[in-house]
């Protein structure tokens, strides 16, 4: 070691820091372009910020010359606090920590200030004003995971203008997706307004446009310091390659191995590219995992090496310890949730998360948690679950059943009736309900002589047949009331239409299998949309109001909200074929279908790397659409990191079925959809 080295060893442990020579080395660079690829655990940000402080207090640096840049608000004001406990709190002499949205409203404001113009108002408002244009277009009303699917692909289409194939991919149900951003941007301009996305494409236009504000900008920010660079798009990596341009004084550090934002259109092949846009510039790779246990770490290496898109580096554990790595399969959702449930009881001592791919999987866990006490907190917000047409309209039917004058309820299904209405019976319902209050409007307005003399016979039947079945709908058990529905009140056929529209069966089959999983445990329909609402209010508030102050209450959260974040155990569920991994679409060509599955794979790295001692992943085998197969990805990973084979949990039920060690055949391929579906 130098007598540089020696004194930047000497400084960064009189502030408590041990470093290894990897983050010794990327914490001493401080010149020049530097991408830091770093492995899960690793200690990046201990990295970054005893970098800061190294440019601050050893090499004279100012600290209003230097920019540090993050994926969220969240993860600036983590820095932002970590910065200060290492160094004490010296506003006087501190880097700018923001995100690069940010940023670009800062560009865009002090553009406007120095020109003596005004630009456009922020207003984040698109899912509104989206839901207003795909009235316009298709005369439906789009449910709120429509418009969230559609603002998230808007975005993503205002973010990959590198790729074209990418956003040709793009397509959202019958929507002419094109003339809706085309229509989407006309009504932005005609109201000089600017929504997120915009911020970035106006800031880049100016940065292009006026050389001399791009150079004044330059002078300022000397220094640019890029957290999580795997996720920033191709817009963002163009506007940072603008401001560092000269000294080119700009220290990168992500990891493109756990890039899963795909569909917000990040960019991992920034990372990859690197040399190519600096070719004097350095490549460091902190490659020891801080964090898990030998053998997740070994797991987890070993099966990201699958992917071709990336840097080659190999993750090391620093941990001695094997830990804790098994796969336990279940006949049913419902005893994996039982199994999972209990087990968590018994041990409150360390902290636990629960992961899953998709958003539904949370509805059951969180109706077992709360039946049981156990504590769990999780992102609170409104659940897409309860806001699906098929969630709300199985209640609406239950709700009619106990309450032919409940308006909202008769509203929520009249799509689903069936009955072929035209626009003369359309309209008398509409005039009907216009004329009516809440406590006169009712089901029985449907066999008005006005409306009844306005169908065709086969819509009489169908009328009286629907006032017959909801009737016996009021006393029947929320299981077999749900199943009356689908088969004696026609909303099978309702569901195949909506297949055709663009609906996934999976999807849909998935939603039934939870809300029969919550009939089940509820006596009467009334007790049943009372469970509805009572698990839509806990998943909004976060948590259950009698947890709330629990010790280590469980974590649950999908694999894309719990990045960045760490536990003694993680348990992952629903990984099975078709779910996890989510099988790309049919219309994927095969660059597209790549480029997905290898998403597919970071996701499922981030997800086991969230573990510090144990690992346990829980499949089911039997679904409403058929029997399925453990993803593929758990027997890579089991024989990446030298842990024993899949092994099935054996409950009361699988024994009475005359099932048991055969319940793994391992000939037998991935099921695919078969007669046991509803749709059948």
């Amino acid at each position: 070691m130098d007598q540089a080295e020696g004194k930047a060893d000497v400084f960064f442990q009189k502030l408590g820091l041990k470093l290894n020579p990897q983050q010794f080395q990327a914490a001493c660079t401080v010149k020049g372009p530097v991408l830091l690829a770093a492995v899960p655990g690793s200690g990046k940000t201990t990295v970054l910020v005893a970098r800061l402080a190294n440019m601050i207090w050893r090499h004279g640096i100012s600290g209003s010359n230097i920019l540090v840049l993050t994926f969220s608000t969240s993860a600036a004001s983590h820095m932002k606090e970590r910065f200060r406990k290492l160094v004490g709190n010296c506003p006087e002499n501190e880097p700018e920590f923001r995100t690069i949205h940010s940023l670009c409203l800062k560009i865009i404001r002090k553009w406007e200030k120095r020109e003596g113009r005004k630009g456009p108002r922020l207003r984040p408002e698109a899912p509104g004003i989206l839901g207003w244009l795909y009235r316009a277009q298709t005369g439906r009303e789009p449910s709120e995971q429509l418009l969230w699917q559609l603002e998230g692909q808007v975005s993503q289409r205002h973010n990959l203008i590198s790729n074209e194939r990418q956003m040709r991919s793009l397509r959202t149900g019958e929507v002419d997706f094109d003339r809706l951003c085309r229509d989407y941007e006309a009504w932005k301009k005609a109201r000089r307004i600017m929504d997120f996305d915009d911020l970035l494409s106006f800031a880049l236009d100016i940065l292009r446009k006026d050389p001399d504000f791009l150079k004044e900008l330059q002078g300022q920010y000397c220094y640019i310091c890029v957290d999580e660079v795997q996720d920033t798009s191709f817009l963002q990596h163009e506007i940072l390659r603008l401001l560092c341009t000269g000294e080119e004084n700009l220290f990168m550090v992500g990891d493109e191995d756990q890039s899963i934002y795909g569909f917000r259109g990040a960019f991992p092949q920034g990372m990859l590219d690197f040399k190519r846009h600096f070719p004097a510039g350095r490549l460091i790779i902190m490659n020891t995992n801080y964090r898990c246990c030998a053998c997740i770490a070994r797991g987890a290496d070993g099966f990201i090496g699958r992917n071709r898109q990336r840097n080659q580096k190999h993750m090391k554990a620093f941990q001695k310890r094997e830990g804790k790595v098994e796969h336990l399969s279940f006949f049913s959702e419902g005893e994996q949730f039982l199994y999972l449930t209990g087990a968590l009881q018994k041990n409150r001592e360390k902290s636990h998360a629960v992961l899953f791919r998709n958003n539904d999987s949370a509805v059951g866990l969180v109706h077992f948690f709360t039946k049981t006490g156990l504590a769990f907190q999780m992102k609170g917000q409104k659940h897409p679950f309860f806001s699906h047409f098929l969630t709300k309209q199985i209640a609406g039917y239950f709700r009619l059943s106990h309450n032919p004058r409940d308006q909202k309820a008769l509203l929520c299904i009249g799509d689903s009736l069936g009955l072929g209405l035209d626009q003369t019976s359309e309209a008398i319902l509409k005039e009907g309900a216009k004329k009516s209050s809440d406590t006169s409007f009712s089901f029985s307005m449907l066999f008005s002589q006005a409306f009844q003399d306005s169908l065709k016979d086969w819509q009489r039947q169908r009328c009286h047949r629907l006032l017959h079945e909801l009737v016996k709908l009021r006393y029947d058990a929320p299981a077999a009331g749900i199943e009356r529905i689908l088969k004696n009140m026609g909303y099978r056929d309702h569901l195949r239409a909506k297949l055709k529209e663009g609906a996934s069966m999976e999807g849909l089959d998935h939603k039934l299998d939870l809300l029969l999983l919550i009939a089940q445990d509820c006596a009467g329909g009334q007790d049943f949309t009372a469970r509805l609402d009572f698990l839509s209010k806990c998943m909004e508030n976060g948590s259950q109001e009698s947890c709330e102050k629990a010790k280590n209450p469980v974590w649950i959260s999908t694999v894309h909200r719990a990045k960045g974040l760490e536990f003694d155990g993680v348990w992952l569920i629903d990984v099975q074929e078709g779910r996890f991994p989510q099988l790309p679409p049919d219309t994927a060509d095969d660059q597209e279908r790549g480029r997905l599955l290898e998403e597919e794979a970071r996701l499922f790295y981030v997800a086991v790397t969230r573990a510090r001692e144990q690992l346990t992943f829980l499949s089911v085998k039997n679904l409403l659409w058929g029997r399925y197969e453990p993803s593929i990805y758990i027997r890579d990973f089991l024989r990446a990191a030298g842990a024993r084979p899949p092994q099935p949990y054996k409950t009361e039920s699988d024994r009475l079925r005359g099932k048991g060690d055969d319940l793994w055949p391992e000939e037998k391929k991935s099921a695919q959809k078969n007669d046991s579906s509803f749709f059948a």
